[in-house]
Parts: structure tokens; C-alpha cells; sequence
């Protein structure tokens, strides 16, 4: 089978920009673990392909994204902006796609002291769920998730609004760190002229939030909100199987917790999240199978 990488992986003897124009010109001596991983099972390397791996952001088009569990897969040889926030993802045509090549690159990485086993590998029993709907998707998946002999409910995050404000403070604070060491004496160029307006925005905002009086202003509060919506997260998956909702939001809490998602865009084109509890990601990506083709109601 046939898989592609995007510009967050680095391939050994080859150019990797990273999206940037700071490492453009960057050969890479390293290999991702990924990538060994994949041509260790057979699977062709190619530009274009039915599964991309990567870290993987919102503007992401694919009709399936799935994000494990941090730390299922190794980020060995990948670029990420953030060290606690990103994970290495896939996204691909079909849910069965996205679930072949995660049981390939799932696994302990010993260049990745953050890998754990045990999360990919044994196919999931389907079995009825039970389903936290959130902010309005009820209307939206109801039907086709009690025709499939789900349980759905409606319910809500008390913290949901905290969650944008929280993953922009951390992941800022984390991307300023991580890209100081992007030089032009390593790299060539200045960063003025490598980065884009937007990147120079995050770092700066960074740098603010985590320097002086204003670590302890909007750092710290923030870390500690982090910690109230993982627990909320974890409170909430213990009552269901799985949380639906919008794509922004549910996501970025996910993202704060490592917790695995599933993003899906609909034949109607509508994205939804899915989330799941730590380590259940063969459960979520089952559930997930029975979806992806559905067809959205008429007032979405």
C-alpha cells in the first residue's frame, strides 16, 4: 500500500522545510521512526497517496483525521511546533486506511522516551456505546447512531469555552521555546525572514506569557486550567464511550488531555470530532468506521 508523509517528517538525505522558509535549504540526517516503520512493513513511499502521516493542523482538508493517544506513536524525526500538545497523526480517504497504518507506527520507540504499547493491534468488538453529544450534534448524528444500536444523549463540558484560550497560552509558550533554537547561524537567514507573520505572532505571544510577572498572570493559570479540563474530559468519558461535537473545540480539549480523536468530514461536507478515553483508540476507530458515510440531516 502506498502512504505519503507530509513536511513535519524528516527523511534521511532529504530536504525537509517544515513549512518554513528558516529550514528550506535543510538536508536531513536523521530518519523518522515512522518512516522506518513503513518501509519495515512494505508500504511504498510516494508523493501523493491514500494515508498522509504528520503532525497534522485545523486547516487540514483530508476526509478522515485520526490523532492517538499521546504517546502511542513515536514523534522521533518529526517537526513539531509544540512538545506536549502534538502528536504524530494520520489522515487518509477512509477510517480503515487511517487504522492500517497506525498499527504499523504505533509501538515503544526508544528515541522517544514519551512511547507506550498496548494501544494499537487487536480489532475492537463492535458493541453498543453509549454517546456524550455536545453543543447541538445531536440533531446532527442521532439518528444514525440509534440505527446502529447506539445509545446517544446529550450532554455538555463546563469548561468547553476555557479550552481555546488555554491551548493558545500553552501551545504559544511551548512554540517560542522549541523555535529559539531555529538560528541563522545553524540554518542560515534571519528568522525576520523565515517566518511568517503568523508563526512571529505565536512566538512573540510566547515569549510574553511565559517571561517575568506574566508567567505567574497567564502561564500558570492557564497550566492549571489545563489540569481542570483534562479532569473534566476524564470525568465525562467515564460516564460514555465517546464524545461527539464540533471540530474546534472538543479537538483542543482533546489536544490538552492526549486524549485520541477522530475528525471526519461528511459527504454533506460537515466535520465532527470524535474523542475517546486514553487508550481506547481501536474502540473509537471502529465507532468511527460506522459513520464516515452517513448521510447529514437536511437542517445541518
Amino acid at each position: 500500500m502506498k502512504y505519503a508523509v507530509n513536511a513535519t517528517v524528516l527523511v534521511r538525505g532529504e530536504a525537509t522545510n517544515a513549512d518554513d522558509k528558516v529550514t528550506e535549504a535543510f538536508t536531513s540526517p536523521i530518519q523518522a521512526t515512522i518512516i522506518d516503520r513503513m518501509d519495515a512493513a512494505g508500504w511504498q513511499r510516494t508523493d501523493q497517496a491514500p494515508v498522509t502521516l504528520g503532525v497534522f493542523h485545523k486547516d487540514n482538508s483530508a476526509n478522515v483525521i485520526v490523532a492517538p493517544t499521546f504517546g502511542a506513536v513515536s514523534r522521533y524525526g518529526v517537526v513539531a511546533e509544540t512538545s506536549s500538545l502534538e502528536v504524530v497523526g494520520v489522515a487518509a480517504k477512509r477510517v480503515a486506511d487511517a487504522r492500517a497504518a497506525l498499527r504499523v507506527v504505533a509501538g515503544v520507540d526508544g528515541a522517544d522516551s514519551t512511547t507506550t504499547d498496548g494501544v494499537y493491534g487487536e480489532d475492537a468488538v463492535p458493541q453498543p456505546l453509549k454517546v456524550g453529544m455536545l453543543d447541538g450534534t445531536a440533531g446532527v448524528f442521532m439518528k444514525q447512531i440509534t440505527a446502529a444500536e447506539h445509545q446517544a444523549a446529550n450532554t455538555t463540558l463546563q469548561r468547553e469555552g476555557l479550552t481555546g484560550w488555554v491551548a493558545l497560552i500553552l501551545s504559544a509558550g511551548e512554540l517560542a521555546s522549541n523555535m529559539a533554537r531555529f538560528t541563522g547561524m545553524c540554518f542560515g537567514g534571519a528568522r525576520s525572514a523565515g517566518f511568517s507573520s503568523e508563526l512571529k505572532e505565536r512566538i512573540l505571544l510566547g515569549y510574553l506569557v511565559t517571561s517575568g510577572d506574566h508567567y505567574a498572570e497567564y502561564y500558570e493559570p492557564a497550566a492549571r486550567a489545563r489540569r481542570l479540563i483534562v479532569e473534566e474530559l476524564e470525568e465525562k468519558l467515564a460516564d460514555y464511550d465517546v464524545l461527539v461535537g464540533s471540530v474546534d473545540s472538543l479537538r483542543d480539549a482533546a489536544c490538552l488531555a492526549g486524549l485520541p480523536t477522530i475528525t471526519i468530514r461528511t459527504r454533506n461536507d460537515v466535520s465532527l470530532t470524535m474523542v475517546g478515553a486514553r487508550g481506547a483508540d481501536e474502540k473509537l476507530l471502529t465507532f468511527a468506521e460506522s459513520l464516515e458515510s452517513i448521510e447529514m440531516e437536511e437542517d445541518v
